[in-house]
């Protein structure tokens, strides 16, 4: 794909609201940049990096938050067993040769959000506004040898209301199981663990948006995707909103450098002048990073 196709895929994104606006739907068809725009958007560096990843199963903690970690709501039974997988070597792991789920299914998204006062109320059907692999995944599909995912993909009733000028809290909160955030491109963010409480990116089989239904069909991420329409340069793009109403962007930090989960605090995240609601206010706000915890490590705010 040409870096002229790539930005044209990426105009497909959804734009940053402010006020009482709804949610513009995105085509059903809309180009699903995956893997290539993965490649565009990492610095030599990331990318070289992304063939030697830490696995982190079990770094979680559920007594007090810790950086680089998930402070968990819960603990997870111990000694979880796992296949081998032709991606992962000894504690680390390919992610640009993990097998995707194939498939090409396009979705019709339905998004609204809507801000009013002190709150920004979210709704929608939970449907990515890219395309998805095919769920439940075909035994003809080379992901089948490694993760037999019956779940399908459905329509899904979504609302939330979160704070439109969130605040930073006096200890930052736990995270539970399922839907952490919401993105921008309809579907759900859930946290890097899979049930058993391994690291959720390399053992559970994703399609080439990082994504998947769960026993609801409800399609998540557990990373960050290159489908959610990431900037190709510069500061990342606000991709979605935690369900303490803080922003999530994608991996560029203030100078378009690439970030890890060590140059953010324990909850993933940091504070500098972003795009908030029409303003440039100096406000805290949380990263994807293609390391673990990939997303959220905590709640900074109320959720």
């Amino acid at each position: 794909m040409t870096l002229a196709a790539l930005r044209t895929a990426f105009l497909l994104a959804v734009p940053v609201l402010a006020g009482c606006e709804s949610m513009p739907a995105l085509d059903a068809d809309s180009t699903t940049v995956g893997d290539a725009a993965l490649a565009q958007l990492s610095s030599g560096a990331a990318t070289s990096s992304l063939g030697s990843l830490p696995v982190d199963d079990g770094r979680y903690t559920t007594g007090a938050p810790r950086k680089t970690w998930v402070y968990s709501c819960q603990s997870f039974p111990s000694g979880s067993g796992s296949q081998s997988l032709p991606w992962v070597s000894g504690q680390t792991w390919n992610s640009k040769e993990k097998v995707k789920v194939r498939g090409t299914v396009g979705w019709t998204r339905s998004l609204t959000i809507v801000r009013r006062g002190t709150q920004r109320t979210i709704s929608g059907n939970g449907l990515p506004g890219h395309q998805t692999g095919t769920f439940p995944i075909s035994p003809s599909d080379p992901a089948y040898e490694y993760d037999q995912n019956p779940n399908a993909i459905a329509p899904q009733s979504v609302s939330y209301s979160i704070p439109a000028n969130p605040a930073v809290a006096a200890a930052p909160s736990c995270l539970n199981m399922g839907p952490i955030g919401i993105m921008l491109t309809g579907a759900q963010l859930f946290n890097a663990f899979d049930a058993q409480g391994r690291d959720a990116a390399v053992h559970e089989l994703l399609d080439s948006c990082w994504g998947h239904p769960q026993q609801q069909g409800a399609y998540h991420y557990h990373t960050f995707s290159a489908c959610m329409g990431d900037s190709v340069t510069g500061h990342s793009k606000l991709l979605g909103y935690a369900l303490d109403g803080f922003g999530i962007y994608g991996p560029r930090g203030q100078d378009g450098t690439v970030l890890w989960s060590n140059d953010l605090d324990e909850c993933h995240g940091h504070a500098h002048v972003i795009a908030w609601n029409g303003k440039r206010v100096t406000m805290y706000h949380y990263h994807f990073t293609y390391d673990f915890p990939y997303s959220l490590g905590c709640y900074r705010g109320s959720p």
